[in-house]
């Protein structure tokens, strides 16, 4: 089976995702939910690498907010989550500007992945162009402080804030009901 060589040939190393452009480049054409189907029958199970348990040991960001959401001046401080009226409006990843209220920054996406919140950061640094030191408020989500997001927030000269660990309120600025689910 291809899905077999291919998995020997990547170290034991590669998820589905990467698996399927490995095959992709080698003439083997399928959907990543087959490879994944197909792993699952046979027990394949990729090896987890050094970099990644380092990344889940990285350190994060304090809380620079002390959840004071408030901002004196536009790109001071952008936020990754977005209340509305009717709950959390969650795009795939968002970037809002805490003193304008204004979305910068957002990209869609059915899964969560690092990609997509560089997506969305490179979004609204295009649109809006902040200078450094602006403060990048989101919560511990593995993307926002994976090894690649934090070089680009470093390039980009913005200054990481990370809400504490379940704090269900530290993610964005709402009105505190007492009720996280809300």
């Amino acid at each position: 089976m291809e899905i077999r060589a291919a998995h020997q040939g990547t170290r034991k190393t590669y998820g589905s995702e990467r698996l399927k452009e490995d095959l992709a480049e080698n003439g083997v054409n399928t959907r990543v939910h087959s490879i994944k189907r197909i792993r699952r029958k046979l027990g394949i199970r990729c090896k987890q690498n050094a970099s990644l348990r380092q990344r889940q040991a990285m350190p994060v960001a304090s809380s620079l907010l002390g959840q004071k959401f408030k901002a004196t001046a536009p790109n001071q401080t952008w936020v990754t989550y977005i209340p509305t009226d009717e709950g959390w409006l969650y795009l795939a990843a968002g970037h809002k500007d805490l003193f304008t209220g204004d979305l910068v920054g957002y990209a869609m996406s059915e899964r969560m992945t690092r990609n997509w919140v560089s997506q969305s950061l490179f979004r609204g640094m295009a649109a809006k162009r902040p200078p450094r030191g602006l403060i990048h408020h989101s919560d511990r989500g593995s993307h926002y402080y994976a090894h690649e997001y934090g070089k680009l927030l470093d390039q980009f000269g913005m200054v990481p804030s990370m809400s504490r660990r379940g704090n269900c309120y530290g993610n964005a600025p709402w009105k505190a009901s007492g009720d996280c689910s809300k």
